[in-house]
């Protein structure tokens, strides 16, 4: 009894934690990465050190369900997207599966934040593609 108490008690807290999100660098089973805009309010503190890129999206790993369901292991599941951002603008929304930036496959969350920071934004547009409703879609995102 007590071992199944526990074991809903981490899924809880790893399920926050993904919530919330975590600095690109901790290892988790729900890793999570921030990729917005400095002047958030809602940002968590330890979030200001993945704010690269500005895209204004928060991203997570794959669950086991996802990946189950969309029959894949790689890509970054869209959790947030804040308004007037990069993101917000181009049509990216919570729920879609990054699996490619810039035609570059997409791993995991980390990845994903890694390629979307190697951008270089004055080069002009960067393509996302993304799985939406079981159907992949390129989306353009032009900055500002």
């Amino acid at each position: 009894m007590m071992r199944s108490v526990g074991l809903a008690s981490s899924v809880f807290v790893c399920a926050f934690v993904g919530f919330l999100g975590v600095p690109s660098g901790f290892q988790s089973s729900t890793q999570a990465a921030w990729i917005a805009p400095p002047d958030v309010p809602e940002a968590p503190a330890f979030a200001a050190r993945a704010q690269h890129g500005r895209f204004g999206l928060r991203l997570v790993d794959l669950t086991d369900v996802q990946r189950r369901r969309l029959e894949r292991n790689t890509g970054a599941v869209v959790v947030k997207v804040f308004d007037d951002t990069p993101a917000f603008y181009a049509n990216i929304l919570v729920d879609d599966v990054i699996i490619a930036v810039n035609g570059q496959p997409v791993g995991t969350a980390a990845d994903a934040v890694a390629k979307l920071r190697a951008i270089d934004q004055s080069a002009g547009p960067a393509t996302v593609t993304v799985l939406r409703r079981g159907q992949e879609k390129t989306i353009t995102v032009t900055f500002r």
